[in-house]
């Protein structure tokens, strides 16, 4: 997109809009003429762009991009809680797919980001956690189709070997891990996500430790909470993360 400035024609790098007190970069312009909607403008560099979805979410392809890299981290769940004696489980971490397809301008992509487990607290009785939702993501492209989920982690208990679940993938993914188990102790841990060490640094979520601890960004699990302490953190979201290339 080019602007008329200072008596000349300037090619826009980045647009900006100000909304709630920010300036966010703006992704994708379109205009609706002659009963059509058609792009003006795209961030897209031709190298590499990155975009993050969040919440419910839908994900159209830049103008120029011939193939995406589509990454998913399942949301942790949070750990047990106990009002006295024993021990807690600690939530299970959400499990990482990846795929890459070739994508065109025109396709697009839908999904949502996996919440953590809510935080517990043991007010009357011992409280097992709560559990992460799955990220997922699909829709039909240049390349094929895809359907992409990434588990969330199990719930902490408040029993014996009760730490929560690891997440798994399921779909078309070509590349996946499952998250780790919660253990079960004095403040049970919280188990990791399933991120590899090949994977982008931003992409954290090791284990949470110390009693309540919430898990980590992104997809890991919260530490369970010993007696008569304020009870397990959240498990930490999940992420869907869209690399054009």
């Amino acid at each position: 997109m080019n602007v008329h400035a200072a008596g000349a024609w300037r090619l826009v790098k980045q647009l900006y809009v100000h909304a709630s007190g920010l300036w966010q970069p703006v992704k994708q312009g379109w205009v609706h003429t002659g009963g059509v909607w058609k792009q003006f403008y795209s961030s897209f560099s031709g190298a590499q762009n990155v975009h993050i979805a969040t919440g419910s979410f839908t994900e159209p392809v830049p103008f120029g991009a011939s193939s995406c890299k589509i990454e998913l981290v399942g949301a942790g769940g949070s750990g047990g809680a106990r009002l006295s004696g024993g021990s807690t489980g600690g939530g299970g971490g959400g499990a990482y797919a990846a795929q890459t397809i070739a994508v065109t301008y025109g396709n697009s992509f839908s999904g949502i980001v996996g919440a953590g487990g809510g935080f517990v607290i043991a007010f009357g009785s011992s409280v097992t956690g709560n559990p992460g939702s799955s990220s997922s993501v699909s829709g039909t492209v240049a390349g094929g189709t895809v359907t992409l989920v990434a588990g969330g982690g199990g719930a902490g208990g408040i029993t014996p070997g009760s730490g929560g679940a690891g997440g798994t993938a399921t779909g078309t993914y070509t590349t996946a891990n499952s998250g780790s188990s919660g253990t079960y102790g004095t403040n049970g841990n919280g188990g990791a996500a399933g991120i590899g060490l090949n994977d982008p640094p931003y992409l954290s979520g090791g284990t949470a430790t110390g009693e309540g601890t919430q898990g980590n960004n992104y997809g890991g699990g919260a530490a369970g909470d010993s007696p008569g302490n304020t009870g397990s953190g959240p498990g930490a979201n999940g992420i869907v993360i869209f690399t054009y290339t």
